[in-house]
């Protein structure tokens, strides 16, 4: 950060990494206004079972012996956990909570776009668009761009989410839509 940025920035907080990930914190306006911030979001009640998958792993289960954490009333324990906020896990926390990033003043940053992973292909392009990015594309990486985005990879997930998606009725499904209605009032399904 430059000292002209350092001045304009009203108090600094530290640049800290939470959870692992980056913070937006050391961001300063001028770098605000010049970014094009955007996201993708899956439908929130699909979102949770990959999640939970990948929360079990880093906590350091044994997903191939994970049988137990699979079973529909761990999945219960699981929400009734989230719901009463006794459980904390950056995997599992809503959608509006991930993209509720601080900057440095202590509002959250501002999003440019949000598109849902459902439509990602399009939605990219739309995104581009609208950033007014697109047309700094040659067709040649419009081209690999578009195929990039048609290129799904589950992580090495598909087999145990596959089990879990086996666990799944109307009734688990409305106690995830209710622990994470807020994402449903905001980014549908």
């Amino acid at each position: 950060m430059s000292k002209a940025e350092k001045s304009e920035v009203p108090y600094l907080l530290p640049c800290t990494v939470i959870g692992g990930r980056c913070s937006t914190m050391c961001m300063t306006q001028s770098q605000l206004e010049r970014t094009f911030v955007f996201t993708f979001v899956r439908d929130p009640v699909d979102r949770f079972y990959s999640s939970y998958v990948q929360s079990l792993q880093h906590q350091g289960v044994d997903t191939k012996r994970a049988s137990w954490f699979l079973r529909r009333s761990s999945v219960v324990s699981t929400l009734e956990r989230m719901r009463i906020c006794a459980s904390r896990d950056l995997h599992l926390e809503s959608i509006a909570m991930s993209l509720s990033s601080p900057i440095y003043n202590g509002a959250m940053v501002p999003l440019d776009y949000i598109g849902l992973l459902d439509d990602l292909s399009r939605g990219f392009f739309n995104m581009l668009n609208y950033s007014k990015r697109m047309d700094r594309l040659s067709e040649r990486d419009k081209i690999q761009l578009h195929t990039q985005l048609n290129q799904h990879s589950d992580h090495g997930l598909a087999e145990l989410s596959a089990v879990l998606r086996a666990q799944r009725d109307e009734k688990l499904d409305a106690m995830v839509a209710s622990t994470y209605a807020q994402d449903i009032a905001c980014f549908g399904k």
